[in-house]
């Protein structure tokens, strides 16, 4: 039988888990409900683990990745002081003094509203050395404009900077028409060029979609340099 040994309560009551994620005898909890609190724990003694330190930030993080000993990265959605989630965002926080974690760095796709299938499934972040990647979806309401596609950003130590954003609307856009050339203009939406995954082969940055797979020149991350239609 599995007994209980030991817990943490009482922390951010009336909130939900949104991601966790440990290392050694250490680990790192992030809550939401209006702001979100990054919580270090310390389970050192696991009859006795303590909360350590915590660190209150608009937004949210749903998927937690440690660099070292000194540095967590999170992905997840912005937000407003208000609780108002907005747009995609990766961050990333110093953890070195672990009784007061801070953010250094964050990213984010500037929308009014935003999600991304990473938010429930890990499997569509993709870590490669400095470089991640993170689908998004975002809409703008004064402009009544939907975007989506993959962010791609370059992490080093003390900051996060945006390499570029990539679409499948071309491979949609081919899609619909068939490869007619004189097929009648029609409204391609954005909502139907969602990345679902990304993989890095060599040089080269492999993007999926339900309508193809896209090969961008991983230097830049804009050129394409191939792309394949699925039937």
């Amino acid at each position: 039988q599995m007994g209980i040994i030991g817990a943490v309560e009482g922390l951010a009551p009336g909130e939900r888990i949104y991601s966790a994620r440990f290392q050694g005898d250490k680990g790192f909890m992030v809550t939401f409900r209006q702001v979100d609190p990054l919580f270090t724990l310390d389970l050192s003694d696991p009859t006795n683990p303590q909360a350590v330190g915590e660190l209150k930030i608009p937004g949210y993080s749903a998927f937690l990745q440690t660099r070292g000993t000194e540095r967590l990265v999170g992905v997840g959605m912005d937000g407003t002081d208000s609780g108002q989630i907005t747009g995609v965002s990766v961050s990333l926080f110093d953890v070195s003094d672990f009784a007061d974690p801070t953010q250094v760095d964050r990213v984010s796709v500037d929308t009014d509203w935003g999600t991304s299938e990473a938010l429930w499934d890990h499997h569509a972040i993709t870590m490669h050395g400095n470089l991640l990647t993170v689908p998004f979806q975002g809409y703008n309401y004064d402009s009544d404009s939907y975007e989506s596609g993959l962010l791609v950003v370059d992490i080093t130590k003390n900051d996060i900077s945006e390499r570029t954003r990539l679409t499948h609307q071309s491979l949609v856009e081919a899609f619909y028409c068939d490869g007619d050339p004189d097929c009648e203009e029609r409204e391609v939406y954005a909502y139907d060029a969602q990345i679902r995954r990304s993989i890095v082969m060599d040089d080269y940055l492999f993007t999926i979609s339900r309508f193809g797979i896209m090969i961008s020149d991983l230097a830049n991350g804009e050129d394409s340099v191939k792309s394949v239609l699925f039937q």
